[in-house]
């Protein structure tokens, strides 16, 4: 009965939220060329001392969210069209002259894929996918439209788990809430996640938390 009480009070810390801070100290924002990560503190539930999750929302600078919108407007009335690729509209190249190169838009399976032509909003030399959902899983054209171009607008929120004792962080799969089961692994050394992990861990817990590891050779 004891552990069965001590496991139920447990349970029920781990919802609770750490801390409550003014408005002006809620958010730790970290903002790069494309994007601005938010991490808020008064999202913050305490799994173990030290160990916690947190919401993080990432949200395109103006100049991006600007473009990426005009790419959905024009990717969308692709829609209509059989699968297939085709050239992309000049309209596309909102963002200014292409520094990769200009693929085609293609058209498969209710959806359509175009890569961008940035360097900037590569990652390690990848072209980033736009990738736009036509209709499927009982939804509308409509309906997926406003849900895409939402996400644009208001940012991917993602819920993250930080161990700050052991230099670890990880996500949660869409729709879990156990830390057990969050996808982990040990913070790199002069990585964003490593700035992430200082800067959130120090604004938690008030100490410097465990160093990153670094990569093994």
């Amino acid at each position: 009965m004891t552990r069965l009480i001590r496991l139920v009070l447990a349970a029920h810390v781990s919802v609770l939220p750490a801390l409550s801070v003014a408005q002006e100290d809620r958010f730790v924002v970290s903002p790069d060329a494309n994007s601005v990560t938010t991490f808020d503190l008064n999202t913050v539930q305490i799994v173990q001392p030290g160990r916690f999750s947190i919401v993080q929302t990432e949200t395109y600078q103006p100049d991006v969210m600007a473009f990426a919108l005009n790419a959905q407007d024009i990717l969308g009335k692709f829609c209509a069209q059989p699968d297939g690729k085709y050239p992309p509209p000049r309209g596309l190249l909102s963002l200014g002259p292409p520094d990769m190169p200009v693929q085609n838009i293609e058209v498969m399976r209710d959806s359509v894929v175009w890569q961008y032509p940035y360097r900037r909003l590569a990652y390690r030399d990848e072209q980033k996918l736009h990738f736009l959902i036509c209709r499927g899983e009982g939804k509308t054209q409509a309906q997926w439209f406003l849900e895409q171009r939402a996400e644009i607008t208001n940012g991917k929120r993602m819920k993250y788990l930080f161990d700050c004792t052991r230099g670890m962080s990880g996500h949660f799969f869409p729709g879990s809430d156990d830390p057990a089961k969050a996808m982990m692994s040990f913070v790199k050394p002069d990585t964003m996640g490593e700035a992430y992990y200082e800067r959130v861990c120090l604004a938690v817990t008030k100490k410097m938390p465990y160093p990153a590891k670094p990569t093994a050779r």
